[in-house]
């Protein structure tokens, strides 16, 4: 039971470190993050892509809301930080499937 935690505690933090540079940074590079954390696994791709995804859906439905303070910021965050990382994650994973298929 002890390795399990261990395994889902390691995988929440690399999940939430890859929400938190998507969110900070205006040119977060991801196939260099995902390199320097050993990432390469396209499971582990997808976790992240799909996690990312339904992360900033549920961001998305709050700041859509009525009255919310940092709108326009919010938008704008989603707009280019989330929608670059996301499409380069579909890059990198449309590049593993293509270098599958070669093999």
């Amino acid at each position: 039971m002890k390795d399990l935690i261990n395994i889902n505690n390691e995988l929440s933090s690399l999940l939430r470190i890859f929400i938190e540079q998507i969110a900070e940074k205006d040119s977060f590079e991801v196939a260099a993050w995902l390199k320097e954390n050993d990432i390469k696994a396209v499971n582990d791709i997808r976790l992240i892509k799909n996690y990312a995804r339904r992360t900033f859906q549920l961001f998305r439905e709050q700041w859509m809301g009525d009255g919310y303070e940092d709108y326009w910021e919010a938008r704008e965050l989603t707009k280019k930080n989330f929608r670059k990382a996301d499409a380069e994650l579909s890059k990198i994973l449309r590049a593993l499937r293509d270098l599958r298929r070669q093999s």
